[in-house]
């Protein structure tokens, strides 16, 4: 391999017009700059042209630059390096396409991909800088607004030239005297020097914004590919108001013909992030790191339940603390658990819990699928598959499957269909005609007494969970005051009818489980209930009819696994109701 220098400038250039990805490493420009710091050593061979940096001893290679056809040769080529050398492969800065075409000419799993969230560019509108038109643009239109006020007369904005070159570098020494950091930036000036000594031959595009005749403010930029300017270089003086905007529209105007900036990534800092995000970029360019898959599928034992528990809270919007802390201490089981694992770290799993349902007169054992989750940047490698064709293999002898989701349409390629709707509900209006004299309301969390009401609710239905006492003492109840729920049952003629689980905030009172069969006595409960509160949610079961604004919603899934259970299911109407919070 070859270390890049200037002298390469035509040969290595060359592939990337040709073939170059639309992603800010892929730049002569950004690859020269960085060199001394970010060294690169490349190889150009009769189809490919390939190149790795070398960074604290650490080798990550650049995405390979060469036609399709010649794509799996250039892979297998750095394959192998890395093979032969002692290295680990590893893509860095890969984009889609790039992802694309790994699966095309790969076998499934070959390679794993992690989303790199600090290294995606943010792309902007050109118009949108040039001209600060737009509410967008508001905040940076009165910045410079204010620039223009104060400095009228006074600024002028000049494309480089080499000429300029010493004004620059005096400017960007001074420039750095006043930040932090200052070894990251001495390395970025040393790389701007060189930029500047081969500015004609990079084709690079330049302004300083002068005040008074002094440079205060400096750009330096290069086409990235097609309609695209990078920029490589802005600095400015930070104490005058407005004079970031102002190099940075005088600038675009002297380039109208891009369409598009890319403002390379934010390093992860925060303070970078907020200053690129409050330029309002268009979207940001999605980056990964590649290397081979070395995951494994395995039932975790007790050493994973701490990951396995962060994952779960960090993958569910509705779950917190609290909730997560209940579940993992009352209902977690690691032999129900199947899991991804890559050196010691967890990537996704999953639960398989047992489960009894009432079909018919049959009593039958299935596994409830819960907790499917993967973490944020590994998602997409298919792990999900992975895990639930294992359980499904490891559960045939199951007569169906049940789980609920987030999102139906992943699981329908695996067999399960939408058994069970619920309805949900608004209420903001008392009913009217209802005798409320005949029911009465108790906050009471006795499992034998909402054992009996379940009992009574389920009879309506030839296909529901069974639950027991031991289910309501040791998950239901302590469950729902874990989350400071509240549990109110109803009663007529001294005999408990139903109950309803709920919590409120503010005015408004969340239903979560409603077991009360009596449409009236419902309606009581909801006219009690709206004496504390300004509107109801209420999710309830599907057959109950209660308002006019009513929506259905995916409950429950199944897979039926026993085609003569399914066909029984069918011919008789089952009627199936599986409430479950977890």
């Amino acid at each position: 391999m070859k270390k890049i220098d200037y002298n390469d400038i035509e040969e290595i250039r060359s592939y990337i017009d040709q073939y170059g990805y639309n992603e800010y490493n892929c730049n002569i420009v950004t690859l020269l700059m960085w060199k001394d710091v970010y060294e690169l050593y490349y190889e150009i061979h009769e189809h490919f042209f390939v190149g790795y940096w070398l960074y604290h001893d650490r080798v990550r290679w650049m995405m390979p630059l060469c036609d399709e056809a010649y794509f799996k040769e250039a892979v297998d080529f750095m394959l192998a390096y890395s093979k032969q050398h002692g290295v680990d492969f590893v893509v860095e800065a890969a984009v889609d396409p790039f992802v694309e075409l790994l699966k095309k000419y790969y076998p499934k799993n070959t390679f794993i991909w992690r989303l790199e969230e600090n290294a995606g560019d943010y792309v902007y509108d050109v118009s949108m800088h040039a001209t600060l038109k737009g509410k967008k643009m508001q905040k940076r239109r009165n910045h410079y607004n204010a620039f223009v006020k104060e400095y009228e007369g006074r600024f002028e904005f000049l494309s480089y030239q080499n000429t300029m070159k010493e004004d620059v570098l005096s400017f960007l020494n001074q420039w750095k005297d006043t930040h932090d950091r200052k070894e990251d930036i001495e390395a970025e000036i040393n790389g701007i020097e060189g930029l500047l000594a081969h500015y004609d031959e990079l084709n690079l595009l330049g302004g300083c914004l002068y005040i008074d005749g002094k440079i205060e403010a400096f750009t330096l930029a290069s086409k990235l590919y097609e309609d695209t300017l990078q920029i490589h270089v802005e600095k400015a003086n930070r104490s005058i108001r407005g004079l970031y905007v102002a190099v940075l529209k005088h600038f675009l105007n002297e380039h109208l013909e891009y369409h598009f900036i890319n403002r390379e990534d934010d390093l992860g800092l925060p303070e970078l992030r907020k200053a690129k995000m409050d330029l309002h970029p268009l979207y940001r360019l999605v980056k990964y790191a590649i290397g081979l898959n070395q995951t494994k599928l395995i039932r975790p034992g007790n050493q994973y339940t701490s990951q396995i528990k962060q994952l779960w809270l960090d993958s569910f919007a509705d779950e917190d603390e609290n909730s997560t802390a209940f579940y993992f201490s009352n209902l977690y089981d690691p032999k129900n658990t199947y899991a991804i694992e890559c050196y010691g770290q967890i990537l996704a799993a999953m639960q398989m819990k047992p489960m009894t349902l009432k079909v018919g007169d049959k009593e039958i054992e299935t596994h409830f699928i819960v907790g499917v989750c993967t973490k944020r940047n590994f998602r997409g490698n298919g792990f999900m598959r992975t895990m639930m064709e294992k359980a499904l293999e490891d559960h045939k002898e199951d007569r169906l499957l049940i789980l609920q989701a987030y999102n139906w349409d992943v699981y329908r390629s695996f067999g399960f269909m939408e058994a069970y709707y619920h309805k949900i509900a608004i209420i903001k209006k008392p009913f009217a005609n209802i005798n409320e004299s005949v029911y009465n309301f108790k906050e009471e969390v006795g499992a034998t007494t909402l054992l009996g009401a379940y009992q009574h609710f389920t009879e309506h239905y030839n296909g529901y969970r069974i639950r027991d006492e031991a289910y309501y003492e040791n998950y239901f109840i302590p469950y729902h005051q874990n989350e400071n729920h509240c549990i109110l049952t109803l009663y007529q003629n001294e005999k408990c009818i139903g109950y309803i689980v709920y919590e409120k905030s503010d005015d408004v009172i969340l239903i979560h489980e409603s077991i009360i069969d009596d449409p009236e006595g419902l309606k009581a409960v909801l006219n009690y209930l709206l004496c504390e509160a300004k509107q109801i949610e209420i999710r309830m079961a599907d057959n109950i009819e209660l308002a006019d604004n009513e929506k259905a919603l995916a409950n429950m899934a199944v897979r039926y696994q026993d085609n003569t259970l399914k066909d029984e299911i069918e011919r008789s109407g089952t009627t199936l109701f599986i409430s479950e919070t977890l």
